[in-house]
């Protein structure tokens, strides 16, 4: 997102996750008259309700943002509009596995993201390191390459991807691991989430 960049949208029924991971990005829903502002590092959580939003994220500083954005449905859906936060500091670290570093930004029973986004997470490997993700029976998960090079593999499925790759592990009747190498070392979003309306693996 350059600086001084917007985009303005009327949406309505819809949940999104936004966080910036370099600069500032600001949020004004004209339609509610509801303002919120995401730093380096914030989780922003949008939601829509019954009556929906116009509104504008944008860069207000003079310099470039960075940010990734997911939308998903809001269901069951809410009764008003609202913009909430994860502040940076407020998550939770932990050592997922030996070299694996993750901020915990939203976690399973949370409550904050309104749909079937059950996890949101933010991990940082070293090269060579692994982490497993856990997905149950009809969830999938995306993960979003911010930083490096990452091998991931689901079942017999495998696939590499650097820098702006995003995977995604549609949903499946059976649990599964999802398992993520570091080729060098790297930074990962990602998401776990419910069947949704989507592709479905039968």
């Amino acid at each position: 997102m350059l600086a001084e960049a917007s985009a303005t949208i009327r949406t309505r029924g819809w949940s999104g996750c936004s966080t910036s991971w370099r600069g500032r990005v600001d949020h004004d829903d004209a339609l509610n008259h509801i303002t919120g502002s995401m730093g380096t590092g914030d989780l922003g959580i949008l939601t829509e309700g019954r009556r929906g939003m116009i509104h504008q994220e944008w860069n207000p500083t003079d310099g470039p943002a960075r940010a990734f954005i997911l939308v998903y449905p809001n269901e069951p859906l809410a009764p008003g509009a609202a913009f909430d936060a994860v502040r940076d500091d407020e998550a939770t670290r932990v050592t997922e596995a030996e070299g694996v570093i993750t901020k915990q930004v939203a976690k399973r029973g949370d409550g904050r993201l309104h749909g079937e986004v059950y996890e949101f997470a933010d991990s940082m490997l070293d090269a060579g390191a692994h982490m497993t993700v856990h997905v149950g029976a009809d969830e999938g998960a995306l993960l979003f390459v911010v930083e490096g090079q990452v091998e991931v593999q689901a079942g017999q499925e495998s696939a590499k991807g650097g820098v702006d790759h995003t995977f995604l592990v549609p949903p499946a009747a059976s649990p599964r691991n999802v398992d993520v190498t570091a080729l060098a070392p790297a930074r990962v979003l990602r998401a776990v989430h419910g069947a949704g309306d989507g592709l479905q693996l039968r």
